[in-house]
């Protein structure tokens, strides 16, 4: 009861932190001052490095004790990543996918705390902590949030090295830098690529030796852009591609972008920055995806249309465990059923815009509308200008 109230409090006044709370101390002082902080967030940069020092003792305990079992731990042969733009149902397929009891994956505290992740101290000081301070719903979509619930590993890779795309979040005026060092990786040496793999691998089995799962599942946009590279490091990698009409794709992106930047950024842009740069990264990572899915033998490869998931999702399930030889479905279904039963109550955000901002979006998506057929969308309220 406490909690619940401190947490409705703290809502009102829209206290958060980003989740550099966790990065090593090292790491965090050298993008503060690389990117460089505007001054008005100055005090919120100030106290994640606050919070970063104190994890010091916590971080170094847990590398030096348990980097041999980090170390000898098998790497998943086959693991599933899912993957699509961002605002194209990914959580939601990211979310119902992690009721079958033998997928692992990395939770939201180990995304913001990956180096706090056994230490049975240092874990229950920033699990309390980040309980405290974690959103009671995802700001933008009004997703559930939570510590131990499923999340994106990207917030973990730049915890160590300069190797994440969400960097964007904090400095979202060099989203285009980031997105060529760490998902394009044509701006950085070979040794960077090699960064970027051993601390995606790190991860992974951090996700695995904690949940004592067979199976690792990933949810995260980024790697839309970064197929190929993962061949590489899992030739037995299985991808879930989902798509979705770019019209809602694009107007939810921003309404996402518009209400969790703010929160988080230590520089700051203006909407129509985020607007252009929000079409280049479309326009780019959708692209990519298509040059490299060549590289995905057909049975390793599972296309989604999220209209048709969320019309009658169970059969897709179903075909897509068949396809990807994904083990357990059956036992995985009443965990399914129970899930979309509970899910009846989420209700999505709408929009109304413009004919000149409808066209403009249809402009800069004309390619993916017509790969898959899209047609704008009949929910959308088209205002008189």
């Amino acid at each position: 009861m406490l909690l619940k109230t401190y947490k409705s409090v703290r809502e009102a006044f829209q206290v958060y932190l980003p989740p550099a709370v966790g990065y090593s101390f090292l790491h965090l002082i050298y993008i503060v001052f690389r990117y460089g902080v505007q001054l008005r967030f100055f005090p919120r940069a100030l106290v994640i490095i606050l919070i970063s020092i104190i994890g010091i003792p916590f971080r170094f305990y847990e590398n030096l004790r348990y980097c041999r079992k980090i170390w000898n731990f098998p790497l998943p042969e086959s693991p599933i990543f899912i993957i699509g733009h961002w605002r194209s149902g990914t959580t939601y397929l990211h979310n119902i996918m992690t009721m079958d009891p033998s997928m692992g994956y990395v939770t939201t505290y180990q995304g913001v705390f990956p180096n706090n992740v056994f230490n049975g101290l240092g874990r229950w000081i920033f699990r309390s902590f980040m309980q405290l301070l974690i959103p009671v719903n995802r700001k933008g979509d009004n997703v559930k949030l939570g510590v131990d619930l499923p999340q994106e590993e990207e917030f973990a890779l730049g915890a160590r090295h300069s190797v994440s795309f969400y960097y964007f979040w904090y400095f979202p005026d060099r989203i285009r830098d980031f997105y060529l060092d760490s998902i394009a990786f044509t701006s950085r040496s070979g040794l960077y690529r090699e960064k970027f793999k051993k601390a995606y691998i790190k991860t992974i089995k951090k996700a695995m030796i904690r949940s004592g799962k067979p199976l690792f599942l990933s949810k995260n946009p980024p790697n839309t852009g970064r197929v190929k590279l993962l061949m590489e490091i899992f030739p037995g990698a299985k991808f879930i591609f989902i798509h979705r009409n770019p019209v809602n794709v694009i107007l939810s992106t921003r309404n996402f972008f518009d209400k969790m930047m703010p929160a988080l950024w230590f520089r700051e842009v203006n909407g129509d920055c985020r607007k252009t740069e929000i079409y280049h990264l479309y326009r780019n990572i959708m692209e990519k995806y298509q040059e490299e899915k060549q590289f995905v033998p057909a049975n390793q490869l599972f296309e989604i249309c999220f209209e048709d998931f969320e019309k009658d999702p169970l059969p897709i399930l179903k075909d897509l465990y068949h396809h990807l030889n994904i083990p357990g479905f059956d036992v995985a279904l009443p965990f399914f059923r129970d899930y979309f039963a509970k899910a009846r109550k989420y209700k999505k955000n709408e929009f109304a815009i413009e004919r000149g901002e409808l066209d403009d979006i249809l402009e800069n998506t004309s390619t993916q509308m017509a790969l898959w057929n899209y047609k704008i969308p009949e929910e959308i309220k088209i205002r008189q200008e």
